[in-house]
Protein backbone atom coordinates (compact mmCIF):
# COMPACT_ATOMS: atom_id res chain seq x y z
CA UNK A 1 0.00 0.00 0.00
CA UNK A 2 1.78 3.37 -0.84
CA UNK A 3 1.77 5.94 1.63
CA UNK A 4 2.14 9.05 -0.24
CA UNK A 5 3.22 11.42 2.33
CA UNK A 6 6.48 9.70 3.34
CA UNK A 7 6.74 9.82 -0.21
CA UNK A 8 6.88 12.85 -0.59
CA UNK A 9 8.40 14.17 2.41
CA UNK A 10 11.60 11.57 2.11
CA UNK A 11 12.99 12.48 -1.52
CA UNK A 12 13.07 16.12 -0.44
CA UNK A 13 14.21 15.83 2.46
CA UNK A 14 17.34 12.95 0.94
CA UNK A 15 18.46 16.19 -0.75
CA UNK A 16 19.26 18.52 2.37
CA UNK A 17 19.53 15.91 5.15
CA UNK A 18 22.27 12.78 4.56
CA UNK A 19 19.77 9.36 4.66
CA UNK A 20 20.83 6.24 3.50
CA UNK A 21 19.79 5.89 -0.09
CA UNK A 22 18.30 2.83 0.09
CA UNK A 23 16.14 3.37 3.65
CA UNK A 24 15.08 6.97 1.69
CA UNK A 25 13.77 4.91 -0.87
CA UNK A 26 11.98 2.76 1.70
CA UNK A 27 7.82 3.77 1.47
CA UNK A 28 8.16 3.26 4.99
CA UNK A 29 11.10 5.58 6.05
CA UNK A 30 10.14 8.52 7.84
CA UNK A 31 13.05 11.39 8.27
CA UNK A 32 12.80 13.63 11.30
CA UNK A 33 14.93 16.79 11.41
CA UNK A 34 16.91 17.20 14.61
CA UNK A 35 14.66 20.26 15.10
CA UNK A 36 11.48 18.33 15.19
CA UNK A 37 11.68 17.70 19.02
CA UNK A 38 12.22 21.20 19.71
CA UNK A 39 9.38 22.10 17.56
CA UNK A 40 6.88 20.43 20.28
CA UNK A 41 8.29 22.37 23.41
CA UNK A 42 8.03 25.67 21.30
CA UNK A 43 4.32 24.35 20.22
CA UNK A 44 3.62 23.73 23.78
CA UNK A 45 4.95 27.32 24.74
CA UNK A 46 2.87 28.90 22.30
CA UNK A 47 -0.29 26.78 23.28
CA UNK A 48 -0.10 27.80 27.05
CA UNK A 49 -1.02 31.54 27.00
CA UNK A 50 -3.76 30.99 25.05
CA UNK A 51 -5.01 29.05 27.98
CA UNK A 52 -4.75 25.73 26.07
CA UNK A 53 -3.17 23.43 28.82
CA UNK A 54 -4.54 20.24 27.60
CA UNK A 55 -2.63 20.84 23.99
CA UNK A 56 0.53 22.54 25.92
CA UNK A 57 0.55 19.42 28.24
CA UNK A 58 0.48 17.08 25.21
CA UNK A 59 2.93 19.33 22.88
CA UNK A 60 5.32 19.10 26.13
CA UNK A 61 4.89 14.81 26.47
CA UNK A 62 5.39 14.53 22.70
CA UNK A 63 8.84 16.38 23.66
CA UNK A 64 9.82 14.67 26.67
CA UNK A 65 9.30 11.23 24.83
CA UNK A 66 12.05 12.62 22.18
CA UNK A 67 13.98 13.45 25.22
CA UNK A 68 13.89 10.27 27.56
CA UNK A 69 17.58 8.97 27.27
CA UNK A 70 18.91 12.71 27.34
CA UNK A 71 21.06 13.85 30.10
CA UNK A 72 18.87 15.31 33.17
CA UNK A 73 20.97 18.47 33.44
CA UNK A 74 20.30 19.79 30.06
CA UNK A 75 19.07 23.33 30.69
CA UNK A 76 16.24 23.15 28.16
CA UNK A 77 15.27 19.74 29.52
CA UNK A 78 14.91 21.54 33.01
CA UNK A 79 13.44 24.56 31.95
CA UNK A 80 11.07 22.12 29.68
CA UNK A 81 9.89 20.28 32.90
CA UNK A 82 9.33 23.26 35.17
CA UNK A 83 7.35 24.56 32.10
CA UNK A 84 5.18 21.42 31.99
CA UNK A 85 5.07 21.54 36.04
CA UNK A 86 3.27 24.66 35.89
CA UNK A 87 0.05 23.35 33.75
CA UNK A 88 -0.86 20.97 35.76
Amino acid sequence: MPVPTVRVVVPYLKHYWPLNPVAASHPGAVAISEMYPMSKLHLARAYAPQGNATKARAACQDFFAYWKDADPDIPILKQAKAEYAKLQ
